[in-house]
Parts: C-alpha cells; structure tokens; sequence
C-alpha cells in the first residue's frame, strides 16, 4: 500500500516527515494486519496550530492483540516528540461502536485524509439519536468535570481545565448545530452559530478559546471570572441538550 501525499496539509515539514516515517513503520510493522491509516482532526483543518495541537492518526487493523500491540510500542513512542496522537482500532470494533462514539467518529468523518489502505470513514453509518444521547452526556460531563477540578484544585489553575474543556466543547457544538440546523458550518463560525441557538454570549466562549496562546496574560481573578461565565453556559447548553428530540 503506497503513502498518500502530505504536503498540502497544515502541517510543518519536520512533522510531515515524522508522519511519513510513522505511518511507514505502522505499516511494515503490521504488514497484511494494516487495513487503514488516516490523517483527521485539526491538521486537515485551519485550526491547526504548530507544536500545540495534537496530530490524529487513525489507524484501522484487523485483529489487535498483545503482539501486535508490542509492535508498534516504539514508532509510537518516537512519534509523540512531534505530537502524533495515534488511534488504533480494529475493523470489528470501529463499525459496531458508532453507536456510543457517535460523536467521536462524526468528527473524524468531518475532515480526514486516508493516508494509507482503505478508506474505511466515508460509508460509517453514524444515527441522529445516538448523537444527541452522546452530546447530553458529553456536555453533562464537561459540567462535572468543572466542577470538581475547581473543588480539587481550590479554585487555582483554571485555565488549564478551560482550555482543555473547550476543544471537547466545539466538538459537541458542531454536532449539535448539525442536529438543529441539518447542515454543518466551518469551525470559526461554530461558538457564533451556537450561540444563537442555544442563546449565550459566544465572546465567553471565544476568551476560553485564546487561552492556548494567552494564558500568561490571565490573573487568578480574571481566569475565575472567566470560568464562571464559561461553566455557566456549558450549564445552560446541558439544560437545553437534555430537552432536545
């Protein structure tokens, strides 16, 4: 099975050529066991950002057991220096568990390149009920997790948990617009787009989001302030999810 092109991606050259040597040595690794390996998430978007953000690999196998997994031990440990996040799955497992990862697999269907082998994303059959039971749940657990990193940590660090929560967030708001509005939009217009649906100040929304690049900037009192206003409407979007058909 012959590499698949890189180089119109997001990504630098030096994380290109990393992909390229990881996804060579998955596949001599696993030989005729490899049935997928695809490229999805932020670095087939715009909102890739260099030595931030994770790169997503899906990689489809058809059996994985404790050889197979003692294979790859190595090229995966050498590839996170350059932030690849491999997901490895069987072929089994990846069509019969749509149903309590509908939103996880949703996001991957939403921008992805096959890289190497089959394209094993493109006819995945994803069901509207399992998604919105999903996002309840997953916004549900957004809220919890909230709540108790500010219980555990006194208050204190709160722009760690903000930024990590949100990305889990816009995710949840893609599909949720999905849900609404039949049709998807492009990630930037997402917290505007919620916003209106499910009735929220989306600039709360878009200050968590720069917490990445402007955490630094933030004291303890304006990151509490924030956090209030940002666990405040991830509790009124839970509420409204719950209400959802």
């Amino acid at each position: 099975m012959n590499m698949k092109d890189i180089s119109t991606t997001a990504l630098p050259p030096e994380v290109q050529a990393a992909v390229i040597t990881f996804c060579k040595s998955i596949q001599d690794l696993l030989s005729d066991g490899l049935v997928s390996i695809a490229l999805y998430g932020s670095a087939t978007r715009e909102d890739y950002i260099p030595s931030t953000s994770d790169v997503n690999i899906l990689i489809v196998t058809k059996y994985l057991d404790i050889p197979a997994m003692k294979k790859v031990l190595d090229p995966v440990a050498i590839s996170r220096q350059y932030n690849i996040a491999p997901f490895f799955i069987t072929e089994n497992d990846l069509r019969t568990s749509t149903d309590i990862f509908p939103v996880k697999f949703l996001i991957m269907k939403e921008n992805y390149q096959v890289l190497v082998g089959q394209d094993v994303l493109h006819d995945l059959e994803i069901k509207r009920e399992h998604l919105r039971l999903r996002c309840e749940q997953e916004t549900m657990n957004i809220l919890l997790q909230l709540r108790r990193y500010y219980i555990l940590h006194s208050g204190r660090l709160l722009t760690d948990i903000m930024s990590r929560m949100v990305k889990s967030l816009t995710d949840i708001l893609y599909v949720l617009i999905l849900l609404k509005q039949d049709s998807t939009v492009p990630r930037e217009q997402v917290f505007e787009v919620a916003a209106k649906i499910f009735d929220f100040d989306p600039q709360v929304l878009q200050n968590v989001a720069t917490l990445r690049t402007t955490e630094a900037l933030f004291s303890d009192t304006d990151a509490e302030h924030l956090f209030g206003k940002f666990i405040g409407v991830v509790s009124g979007i839970a509420e409204q999810v719950d209400q959802m058909e």
